[in-house]
């Protein structure tokens, strides 16, 4: 097949691209790479270009490459907000619908059926559980709403990628099965999770507030005061994916959020590496990805400073296992997110 993924916030669909080009389909890329994430893709709908005239160019150049994003079997779009949110936006969005072949939605980011149904969870990332409260949920405009419902209504399908996203979608006529994030195990290579003198803790910044870092920060401020000699912490973001992926190569335990019941893609890099990550599992979510319970070694961590502080210090209890347990990570991901699986999941929704 003639594939199109259209837009990229996550490594989600490059990692895709891979499993699908594995199993013989030609597959493109068209996106705007993501501000300072720097994601490849085949079709740059982006700009170089600084503040105004950036913004100019990044909704006339989809326009320019029209051309290119017509023809293909299959168009999915990572969401119902794949560029810019303006009127140029829903007229281009109403083009590319338009074109011959399937298309499908993914349901992986903060889309209007999102919001609506945050509250339906225990905590989420606009809990008022770090003292902020709920006015922080974006209030969208009518075209914003348009723009999603018209993805809505001219696709033949809705993909969630997790619970928390496949919620709100439940009773819809266009949901598919959830389908877990896909990771291209051969690529990344894995090194034994060793320690030196001192357990390295990783928390990379990127949208603090909707993934905990304060809550995180303060935890791992308290172990770094109780274990001093123990502990090393970095926190440190708005790096290119290229330079976070280095970054993660020097630590033991990676802690990437607190305040979602699930994981995503930089859990997947981490795990893919050998790494012991902290990060959203929830009993629920795992069940929902078809995982085996007590097969999922992420450490399940919660929007509060005590129960992240506890599973530190259990960490540490257990160092001399944290070896084993990076293997382990590395084994999960192959099993349930190498990227030529997940294509085989994602063609057998597409060709039904």
């Amino acid at each position: 097949m003639n594939i199109l993924l259209f837009g990229e916030y996550s490594g989600l669909h490059n990692n895709l691209k891979i499993g699908l080009t594995k199993l013989g389909h030609t597959v493109k890329i068209a996106a705007n790479g993501d501000g300072f994430k720097k994601l490849e893709s085949d079709i740059s709908l982006g700009s170089s270009s600084p503040k105004f005239y950036g913004k100019i160019e990044r909704v006339i150049v989809p326009f320019l490459k029209i051309k290119d994003l017509e023809g293909y079997d299959i168009t999915q779009f990572i969401n119902s907000n794949p560029l810019t949110v303006c009127k140029a936006n829903k007229l281009l969005s109403k083009k590319i619908l338009s074109f011959k072949g399937k298309k499908f939605l993914l349901a992986c980011g903060d889309d209007p059926v999102y919001y609506q149904n945050i509250t339906n969870f225990r905590y989420h990332p606009y809990s008022s559980i770090d003292n902020d409260n709920m006015n922080h949920i974006p209030t969208y405009n009518k075209t914003y709403e348009d723009i999603h419902n018209l993805f809505v209504d001219g696709v033949d399908g809705i993909i969630p990628a997790m619970i928390d996203y496949a919620d709100g979608y439940r009773n819809h006529p266009k949901v598919k099965p959830t389908i877990p994030l896909p990771i291209d195990t051969e690529s990344i290579i894995y090194k034994e999770n060793t320690i030196n003198s001192k357990i390295h803790f990783f928390h990379g910044l990127n949208r603090p507030f909707f993934k905990g870092t304060s809550i995180i920060e303060e935890a791992l401020n308290r172990l770094e005061s109780n274990y001093p000699n123990d502990v090393k912490i970095t926190i440190a973001g708005n790096m290119s994916q290229k330079e976070y992926l280095t970054v993660l190569d020097n630590a033991n335990v990676v802690l990437d959020q607190c305040k979602s019941y699930s994981y995503g893609m930089n859990t997947l890099y981490s795990l893919a590496k050998g790494k012991i990550v902290m990060s959203g599992s929830e009993p629920e979510a795992i069940e929902e990805l078809g995982i085996s319970e007590g097969k999922c070694p992420i450490i399940n961590i919660q929007p509060d400073v005590n129960q992240i502080y506890e599973q530190l210090v259990i960490l540490l209890e257990k160092r001399k296992e944290i070896s084993h347990l990076g293997n382990e990570s590395r084994k999960f991901v192959e099993k349930y997110h190498d990227s030529e699986l997940i294509a085989k999941k994602y063609i057998e929704i597409w060709q039904k």
